[in-house]
């Protein structure tokens, strides 16, 4: 199980790295961040898997390593379960922190943003009829960065 949520990571990461600079609502939450903020997620107990974040030029980059220790927010999930839950879509990251499924170690507020950068992030991945059951409100996004998505950002190195 550990890892399909390293594969889930990996789209994941990928996913957010290429709408970091491309789609509106992403670069406008994180210009609020200063540069070289860092953002992780890992699970409770485990050292692998761990996705890790870093806003180098208004772009979040992303990583399956980093020392988690300098990090400025974390975002740590209580079981594996818990995990593949949200990653799956099976349930949405606010409604995962509503049911206690993870540990944010940071800002309240850089929390929020994550969360808002998240879902917007799942929208582009899952279709329609999955985002409806896990969102209260679907994020706008852009149709043909979903198909750049698809067919660039995810391959692409």
């Amino acid at each position: 199980m550990a890892f399909l949520l390293k594969i889930l990571f990996f789209f994941f990461g990928r996913s957010l790295s290429f709408l970091s600079n491309r789609d509106y609502n992403i670069k406008n939450e994180i210009s609020y961040l200063p540069d070289g903020f860092k953002i992780a997620l890992k699970i409770f107990g485990l050292d692998n898997p761990v996705l890790c974040f870093k806003k180098i030029d208004n772009k979040l980059c992303y990583s399956l390593t980093c020392d988690i220790d300098n990090a400025d927010l974390i975002i740590e999930f209580k079981s594996l379960k818990s995990a593949l839950k949200i990653f799956l879509g099976l349930k949405g990251l606010e409604v995962g922190f509503a049911e206690k499924r993870m540990i944010l170690k940071g800002m309240i507020a850089d929390g929020l943003m994550f969360t808002r950068i998240s879902m917007i992030v799942q929208r582009y991945l899952f279709p329609a009829f999955i985002c409806k059951r896990i969102m209260k409100k679907l994020p706008e996004i852009n149709k043909i960065l979903k198909i750049k998505l698809y067919l660039y950002g995810i391959v692409r190195r």
